[in-house]
């Protein structure tokens, strides 16, 4: 597995454990107040600090585990990225256009 791949790997876990943190502490404290009151704001500023700060020290620890492969790139891994990077296009347009409509 590529440092690229791996890369990608921590964030995804990344991403799980911040998505399934804010669902916990969001309906925890739902249970008390109604769900339009829920100040979420400081939460979620503090999850993408969270979700940061495990991306840099997963990323740290499997780049010093292996620095030979820090710049290898295949030819496999630029296409995912490409495939990746235009379906997340796609998804972002659709995501902004649903939110110009709300």
């Amino acid at each position: 597995m590529s440092l690229h791949a791996k890369s990608v790997a921590i964030a995804l876990v990344a991403y799980v454990i911040v998505a399934i943190g804010y669902v916990i502490l969001v309906t925890q404290r739902a249970a008390d107040t109604p769900i339009g009151d829920v100040a979420y704001q400081g939460l979620v500023l503090g999850l993408v600090v969270v979700f940061v700060i495990i991306a840099i020290a997963g990323n740290a620890w499997v780049a010093a585990r292996s620095p030979a492969d820090a710049d290898a790139i295949d030819e496999r891994d630029r296409l995912i990225e490409l495939k990746g990077e235009r379906i997340g296009g796609w998804v972002l347009a659709a995501g902004a256009l649903g939110a110009l409509a709300l």
